[in-house]
């Protein structure tokens, strides 16, 4: 007989065990599925980033083109080297942005204008 009543107590917490974790799978799933949601919605609200040209696809510019798209403020220009060079001269109007800093960025230029960068 005191097997049986021991048997009886046992279901009880069987079953809050159970209901117990159930509850931590569920909030598991709910976080994670909050995370997701996040992560799409992060990624669709970045700027679309194109992987670098290669050097022989990137389109050059002459020194005269440059000058006139700069005296008819027809392009951006983009200075590309480091802080110190940019501190000791650069073209009037120019942002500083190393190649590094750019996939960060990106999102500050204005994807209907023409961008010149220089480094030299």
């Amino acid at each position: 007989m005191s097997s049986r009543k021991e048997q009886v107590a046992v279901a009880p917490l069987l079953l809050v065990g159970l209901g117990l974790l159930f509850m931590i799978a569920a909030a598991v799933w709910l976080v994670r599925a909050s995370n997701q949601s996040a992560a799409r919605k992060s990624a669709a609200a970045a700027p679309a980033i194109t992987p670098p040209a290669q050097a022989a696809e990137v389109e050059r510019v002459s020194l005269e083109e440059a000058k006139a798209a700069f005296d008819l403020k027809q392009a951006v220009f983009i200075d590309a080297r480091g802080e110190q060079s940019y501190a000791e001269g650069h073209i009037p109007g120019a942002i500083p942005m190393t190649s590094g800093e750019v996939a960060k960025r990106v999102g500050e230029l204005d994807p209907n204008t023409w961008v010149l960068t220089y480094c030299t």
